[in-house]
């Protein structure tokens, strides 16, 4: 091992201010944090994934840096005001460095701090969060880099031809028209989708009412009907951006330059036939519509739709029914479909933790660009539940879901330190 000592230092939000300052722990003091290298990390969410990332992320750091102590500041936070809270306890902390899981985080540390270098992951659409103009290329060109949420679109693609054993015959794709970051992912895939000649469409799910509500108006027959935001469409994820050219170089309560103020239209694949009109649908009736015109669903990853469990249960339902193969962009939303990729968090924190040291090294962070997710870490799951149910048997190269996670945080997680080893030889 090399020599070298890392501290790891956790700040509770609830002990980050106190009378002269800040609250350090006890293994903490003055004459330690000037000879360190402090490190700031920022989740917006505390959980397994993301403290797999973290994990993964502190062993690149430790094989990577020679002859440095260093201390791990580390805070989580639940929305954009605690993130700010979060990130400035970072900054106080004297952070030379700071590591973001997450779009609130990475918005904090990009508004708080122009001098500190920020990695960052889990950001979908990170042009957005950065108000980089749409042109904006891979590198910045200022304190921030790290790697993109998206996974590689060609990646999904073979997914979806291995789950229905052949080329879709009509794929549906199912999304909120005001979820930003799942319009993205759908017309990055679409496009691998034109390319291939499959056949494909859209559909909106949108329910602007709660489930009480919901429940009454279907009991009085009153459909709840789609409805797009009440903003402009926009015909594409880019030109749905707002514009704000004042607000260049601001930040507080200004939108930013790529703000989406709009949700484009939803798209139809030039070689769909007879496109069915559903902007009188209810949410339930499209997703019965979306069954019966397409062989496969697809529900990208971080999709807001899976976080109503009605509409959830609805999809499981008439999938069961329809025979329908649903495929998921990660491993959450496979609890719900037929098959997931699941994105390696320690992979991905590692391969954080190497731009991080790069920085550290001495490597400029405006010349570094965002990278990519690899798709040599993702693995394709099943449900073992809705397969048995549809009847479906999956080859080697898929894995059980739930015994895949369960046994991650043990074995899989060895297993890919140990890749990544084997692939830095």
């Amino acid at each position: 091992m090399k020599s070298f000592r890392a501290l790891i230092i956790i700040f509770a939000m609830s002990l980050c201010f106190c009378a002269g300052g800040m609250v350090y722990a006890s293994s903490f003091n003055e004459e330690a944090a000037e000879r360190a290298y402090t490190i700031g990390i920022c989740t917006d969410t505390k959980n397994d994934y993301s403290a797999y990332e973290i994990s993964g992320f502190k062993d690149a750091i430790i094989n990577k840096i020679d002859n440095e102590d260093i201390i791990f500041a580390e805070q989580d936070s639940n929305n954009s005001l605690s993130a700010s809270a979060a990130v400035e306890t970072l900054i106080q902390a004297r952070s030379r460095l700071i590591f973001t899981i997450g779009d609130a985080s990475l918005e904090a540390a990009a508004n708080l701090t122009s001098d500190i270098p920020v990695i960052f992951s889990d950001v979908i659409d990170y042009r957005n969060v950065l108000h980089l103009l749409p042109d904006t290329g891979s590198i910045t060109g200022r304190n921030v880099s790290g790697i993109s949420g998206i996974n590689s679109a060609e990646r999904m693609l073979s997914l979806l031809i291995e789950a229905c054993d052949h080329t879709p015959k009509a794929v549906g794709i199912l999304y909120d028209p005001a979820d930003t970051d799942s319009i993205l992912q759908n017309e990055l895939i679409e496009e691998y989708m034109n390319s291939a000649g499959i056949c494909w469409r859209e559909y909106e799910i949108r329910d602007d009412l709660t489930t009480e509500q919901a429940i009454a108006n279907e009991t009085e027959a009153a459909a709840t009907p789609l409805t797009l935001p009440s903003i402009n469409a926009a015909p594409s994820g880019k030109e749905g951006a707002n514009i704000h050219p004042d607000s260049l170089g601001e930040s507080g309560d200004l939108t930013g330059i790529n703000e989406p103020m709009s949700a484009r239209s939803m798209k139809i694949g030039s070689l769909w036939k007879n496109p069915t009109d559903i902007s009188d649908m209810s949410w339930s009736e499209i997703v019965e519509l979306a069954c019966r015109q397409c062989d496969v669903l697809y529900i990208c990853s971080g999709n807001v739709i899976t976080d109503d469990p009605d509409i959830m249960n609805l999809i499981r339902q008439q999938t069961e029914i329809t025979k329908t193969i649903t495929v998921g962009g990660d491993a959450d939303i496979g609890a719900d479909t037929t098959v997931c990729l699941f994105q390696d968090p320690y992979a991905l924190g590692y391969r954080c933790g190497v731009m991080a040291a790069a920085v550290i090294n001495g490597d400029d962070i405006e010349d570094m660009p965002i990278e990519a997710c690899d798709p040599e870490y993702t693995t394709k799951l099943f449900n073992r539940t809705l397969s048995s149910k549809l009847g479906k048997a999956w080859p080697k190269s898929f894995v059980d879901r739930e015994s895949f996670l369960a046994d991650y945080s043990s074995e899989g997680l060895t297993e890919a330190a140990e890749r990544i080893t084997e692939n830095e030889k």
